[in-house]
Order: C-alpha cells, then sequence, then structure tokens
C-alpha cells in the first residue's frame, strides 16, 4: 500500500466491508501491509474506520522495508491474536496488491502467510485484498490456490476481498456471504473456480 491511493474508492469498499460487518454482528479487523516505511497509519484509519480505529491493527514496531520485516510483523500479530485479537472472528490482509503464488515481494501477501494465519487462527476468517489481474490470475483462480475447506469472495470491480475459513469457522462465513448476499449485489459474489 502507498500514501498516494490512500483514500481512493477502493478504501471506500474497505471501509464498506467494515461497517457491514460490524452492524452484522461480527467482529473484523483489517491489517494493512505497508510496502514501504513511512506509511501514513492516521490516514489511513481516517479514511477507511474513522467511526471504530480499533478496526484497523496498527503495527508496534515502525518497519523500514516489508521484505525485511515480514517474519517479524507476522511473528507480532500471532502475539496480538493470543491476546487482543483473541475475539476477532474474520480479519483481512490489506497488501499492495495481493496474494500470488509466486512472489512473496513488498507488494504481494504469500499463500504460504496466508496458510500460516489460517492454521494458527482455525475460529477466524482469514480475508485478504486482491487488485484484479493480480499475477493473471482471475478471483475465482486465486481462491482455489489456498486449501480450505471453505471460501468465497466479493468483487468490488477493480479488486475482490477474498476469505477463506477452515471447519471452525464455517458458520462465521456463511454468515457473511449471507450479509453480501443480503445487503450487496449476490451476482458481485466470487465462488472458487472448478
Amino acid at each position: 500500500m502507498h500514501n498516494d491511493h490512500i483514500g481512493d474508492s477502493l478504501d471506500a469498499a474497505k471501509s464498506l466491508l467494515l461497517t457491514s460487518l460490524a452492524s452484522s454482528g461480527i467482529d473484523a479487523c483489517l491489517i494493512p501491509l505497508p510496502s514501504h516505511d513511512d506509511f501514513d497509519y492516521q490516514l489511513f484509519t481516517r479514511c477507511v474506520s474513522p467511526r471504530d480505529p480499533s478496526r484497523i491493527y496498527r503495527s508496534l514496531q515502525n518497519y523500514t522495508y516489508r521484505n525485511h520485516y515480514k517474519k517479524d510483523y507476522l511473528d507480532e500479530l500471532s502475539v496480538w491474536f493470543a491476546s487482543e485479537g483473541s475475539s476477532m472472528q474474520a480479519i483481512v490482509f490489506d497488501p499492495d496488491t495481493g496474494i500470488r503464488p509466486d512472489r512473496d515481494t513488498n507488494k504481494f501477501f504469500s499463500i504460504s502467510h496466508l496458510m500460516r494465519f489460517l492454521h494458527d487462527q482455525p475460529r477466524c476468517v482469514i480475508g485478504v485484498y486482491q487488485h484484479r489481474g493480480t499475477g493473471g490470475l482471475s478471483f475465482e483462480k486465486s481462491l482455489s490456490l489456498v486449501a480450505a475447506e471453505f471460501a468465497f469472495g466479493y468483487d468490488f470491480g477493480s479488486a475482490a476481498i477474498l476469505f477463506w475459513a477452515k471447519e471452525p469457522a464455517q458458520q462465521t462465513l456463511e454468515r457473511m456471504r449471507q450479509m453480501f448476499m443480503d445487503s450487496l449485489n449476490k451476482k458481485r459474489l466470487v465462488l472458487r473456480s472448478a
């Protein structure tokens, strides 16, 4: 994520997501994964979750380059999950571009990291913000890359939020899917490709 893009229409979609989940009684958090060290958390929080800043995870440290800090950051998140984050029913990682199977750089969130959180937090739905066409993959194909029992996404146009869950989080994922169907355009739901 880059400061120049904070507050764009895709951030409005993230705000809609957090507001809709909260209205449905689903405790959720958005975790930005900045691609540079001067990321403006305050501006991002004002644009995405102005009424409830606690819905945006803020790193405890200022990391200088994501490739170097990713392991430490993910370890930090694991500690957070064991304490304050333990009530979260859903988290959405917000990397610069999305997941990609063949890259693990400061713009992407790797499938192995996603799988780590699905394994470590089986009662939590894990989501990832994904730009259209990242790695040449459709949203449906991106959903299929992750080995999880349950998955769906919502297509906001030039980006989607993709969700995965293990069996313990199935009910939460189903409530989320139903919320999207009831509140938004059910034709924009994304399902795994065969």
